[in-house]
């Protein structure tokens, strides 16, 4: 989950930042973007988290396997072991990783007492904070929510495609529920 995380959240930052700069190749080199980059990936790493835990859950869901309100608790756990790694990122508050932690257990309590929403739709609540965090002056930013949230969409899907391909869900959801 934290690498398909990370993946979602840099490649998104990413290819928000190519198709908004022109000179995105230089851009790249500056240290104040690179510590812009920084704080958007941390900042956005647990809307990200959020996501792939939520898409993990509905995978359980639609399978009937396991109880959703122990497989959320379980997903829920994991997030604050993986929040638990970092040292508070530099901007944020000390508080930073423990508050996450407790946002992603709501969401997933949230989800787990509903039906599974479509992988492709679990962005959308989240999307605009995701989109404020991101580098890039406000005067260039236009009508580019659309573009993330749809960049973040198509990511989601994707990491989803993969964990189906590679998942047990029969160990995961007895792991999950330990």
């Amino acid at each position: 989950m934290e690498s398909h995380c990370a993946f979602l959240v840099q490649k998104s930052i990413y290819e928000h930042s190519r198709y908004t700069a022109a000179a995105w190749r230089q851009l790249f080199k500056e240290e104040d973007f690179k510590r812009a980059v920084d704080l958007a990936r941390w900042g956005n790493f647990p809307i990200g988290l959020g996501h792939v835990c939520e898409m993990v859950l509905s995978v359980f869901q639609r399978q009937r396997i396991g109880d959703p309100a122990v497989i959320a608790a379980g997903l829920a756990q994991c997030a604050v072991d993986i929040f638990a790694r970092y040292p508070a990122p530099a901007g944020y508050p000390s508080t930073f990783w423990s508050d996450s932690g407790k946002d992603v257990s709501a969401r997933l309590q949230r989800a787990a007492a509903c039906e599974p929403r479509r992988v492709m739709d679990m962005p959308g609540e989240r999307g605009r904070e995701f989109f404020d965090r991101l580098p890039i002056h406000e005067r260039l930013r236009g009508r580019d929510p659309g573009y993330v949230l749809n960049n973040l969409k198509g990511n989601l899907v994707q990491a989803h495609e993969t964990f189906l391909q590679r998942a047990d869900l029969a160990a995961l959801a007895d792991a999950l529920s330990r």
